[in-house]
């Protein structure tokens, strides 16, 4: 559908452009199929407690620089408007709201490494890494939190260990409410509700420009490929504009056919993580469901994490007794019965 639709945007519309983001999004599907359908046996064997681990302590230290605003004139991309800088200060990757959607992401790991394997290592990194993404004031990051953490509460298969969690949260929920009561994060994160906080007005905006195009073309191919997307503008073309919202965006993109199947990719992709690695599929869950508010489903750091989650289950189920019981993804099951 990404081919179908760039070829109809790129003959009717003669934006060549849209071929970039066809490519783009095919660079996340075939791994996401890939990756939910076939058992890797090497995944086993791969440090991920120790590349994930490295890969976010590198990430936080340097976005703790940056919102102290001491990396402004060595990394790209900054926006001083917000919160004295605090909010998009420079980037690693060209854009500081791609770290806390990853880290959000690696959150959830370290939260099921430590489920898994109850070392104190683990949990403190999960409790390091969510407290980053609070601080970095990015209310997509922290809905990718809240989301996954309510997921885990309402999904998590043993009875006694979510009357446990329930307890833990709501008293770690009140004591943090307590602590953060009229800061300046607390106000961030809450202002996600507010239609008139900054940017929120100009989101709701997207949304219903978005659906006025997808109406007003090809809604089953959708006729505006590369158009109104970020991705685009990264690989030195332009667009119109984005749409802030993942679904919205595909359904313009790729159109109906194309954002049924994308999204359904991103569910088998979370279908696919053992069934015992609650925490997992809680945090992807949380993820799928952010991207509907948020332009997501563009942001390279997130969407590979995201598509990699099966590895590393793959990789928790090796150390656990009973390796593989629960996998849902068809050629695990294959490998299994051999």
């Amino acid at each position: 559908m990404a081919v179908l639709s760039g070829a109809y945007v790129s003959m009717f519309k003669e934006f060549t452009a849209a071929w970039i983001y066809a490519l783009v999004m095919l660079l996340f599907a075939v791994p996401m199929w890939f990756f939910s359908s076939n058992y890797i046996e090497t995944a086993r064997n791969i440090n991920v407690p120790f590349w994930l681990g490295a890969a976010g302590v590198v990430s936080v230290t340097a976005a703790t620089a940056q919102q102290a605003q001491l990396l402004l004139d060595v990394l790209p991309g900054s926006d001083m408007a917000s919160l004295g800088g605090l909010v998009r200060p420079s980037s690693l990757s060209g854009s500081f709201l791609h770290y806390p959607l990853f880290i959000s992401l690696v959150f959830f790991v370290f939260a099921q490494l430590w489920s898994s394997r109850r070392r104190a290592v683990y949990g403190l990194l999960a409790a390091a890494f969510a407290v980053a993404v609070v601080v970095s004031f990015s209310r997509s990051g922290a809905m990718i939190l809240i989301l996954g953490i309510a997921a885990f509460a309402v999904t998590s298969r043993n009875v006694s260990q979510r009357a446990r969690f329930l307890f833990v949260g709501i008293s770690l929920t009140m004591v943090l409410s307590l602590i953060m009561r009229d800061t300046i994060y607390a106000a961030r994160i809450t202002s996600s509700l507010d239609l008139e906080a900054g940017g929120n007005a100009g989101r709701v905006t997207g949304w219903l420009n978005a659906l006025e195009l997808w109406a007003d073309s090809p809604m089953i191919i959708g006729g505006y490929t590369g158009m109104y997307t970020n991705i685009t503008q990264n690989f030195g073309d332009s667009s119109l504009g984005v749409v802030e919202s993942g679904i919205l965006q595909q359904l313009i993109s790729v159109g109906l056919i194309g954002a049924v199947l994308y999204y359904a990719l991103m569910t088998a992709t979370i279908m696919a993580v053992d069934k015992r690695h609650a925490w997992l599929r809680a945090g992807m869950l949380g993820a799928l469901l952010e991207t509907f508010v948020y332009q997501s489903v563009e942001v390279v750091p997130f969407m590979i994490t995201f598509l990699l989650m099966p590895v590393v289950s793959m990789h928790i189920a090796g150390d656990d007794p009973g390796h593989w019981k629960g996998m849902v993804a068809p050629a695990a099951r294959k490998f299994r019965e051999r």
